[in-house]
């Protein structure tokens, strides 16, 4: 991928099929909360997990739909 200041700038380049996706995250990281978006990128399902971590306050992870 491309390089990209903030997670939020590569997130708002991606493919939605329920609403505003990276609107939710940013709510949810304000509020310390976990969960996980779905987009497409390349063709492929893409599945971006968040959670509130000790460690710099956040951390996520990205996997395609086959957990890879």
């Amino acid at each position: 991928m491309e390089n990209f200041s903030t997670i939020y700038d590569m997130l708002e380049t991606m493919q939605y099929k329920d609403g505003n996706e990276v609107g939710k995250h940013k709510e949810d990281a304000e509020a310390g909360k976990s969960g996980y978006l779905t987009y497409y990128n390349n063709d492929k399902v893409r599945l971006f997990y968040y959670q509130a971590s000790e460690y710099n306050d956040w951390t996520s992870r990205e996997r395609d739909a086959h957990g890879t």
